[in-house]
């Protein structure tokens, strides 16, 4: 199988094309590091991937988007997987209190996977067939006080990601919408961990699942669907009283 992974150094990413490397899979990596795809790409090699090629990519600067899509598209002759991990999740008091880093965090969230997917579609379409996935999130269903701005990128991209399954739905193309919970990674570093936190490994198990199975949406791991069934339900003046 031929998998591109955007994102490809966070810490749930990381975990999926592990897997899919012990599969023999070819795999294209995107992320702005390149240090950390080069460790990434001997990681994989080692466990027995096919192929790796690691392709650097500044998220802010849309300018290099097409020229990215365009070489990876160029090197393969039909795409299985796509799947979208980048994003950034800060304190939103900073976030708040500066203009840059809330645009910033607007291109991470939501506009960079918005402009990836539209460039990659039709793509799918012409082949007719692949799995398209995106990491979202549980905070997307129902913004908290303490969250909001993060959640509401979240909670953009979600609805984009209705569009896109409903445009491309009579075309063999599966559109999966990942929402995990809290996850132990440097993402939520600054967070307090508690009993709620699962490791990245088990979202990535998750993650590829989903995809064989064709799934639109999933909580990872399941039991956040009834934690948000209940809190999407909480009466207004109740959940704003939450200290969430």
């Amino acid at each position: 199988m031929n998998i591109v992974i955007f994102g490809a150094t966070s810490a749930i990413a990381k975990e999926v094309s592990r897997v899919y490397a012990d599969q023999k899979c070819r795999l294209f990596l995107v992320a702005r590091n390149f240090d950390k795809l080069r460790m990434l790409k001997a990681d994989l090699m080692a466990r027995g991937a096919l192929e790796v090629e690691i392709f650097e990519l500044n998220f802010l600067e849309f300018d290099y988007y097409q020229d990215i899509i365009n070489l990876i598209i160029s090197k393969i002759s039909r795409l299985d997987i796509l799947l979208l991990a980048q994003g950034e999740l800060q304190k939103q008091i900073h976030v708040e209190n500066n203009v840059n880093l809330l645009q910033n965090n607007l291109v991470a969230n939501y506009a960079s996977h918005v402009s990836i997917l539209v460039s990659f579609t039709p793509f799918f379409e012409n082949q007719n067939s692949g799995s398209i996935a995106v990491i979202t999130s549980v905070a997307g269903d129902r913004p908290r006080q303490s969250i909001y701005l993060y959640a509401s990128f979240k909670s953009a991209l979600q609805v984009f990601l209705k569009g896109l399954r409903a445009r491309l739905y009579n075309k063999n193309i599966s559109v999966l919408d990942i929402r995990p919970g809290l996850v132990d990674t440097p993402m939520t570093a600054h967070m307090e961990k508690n009993l709620l936190f699962v490791k990245p490994r088990e979202i990535a198990l998750i993650i590829i699942d989903s995809i064989q199975n064709k799934k639109d949406v999933v909580y990872a791991p399941k039991f956040w669907f009834l934690i948000m069934f209940v809190i999407k339900r909480l009466p207004a003046r109740i959940f704003y009283q939450l200290k969430l």
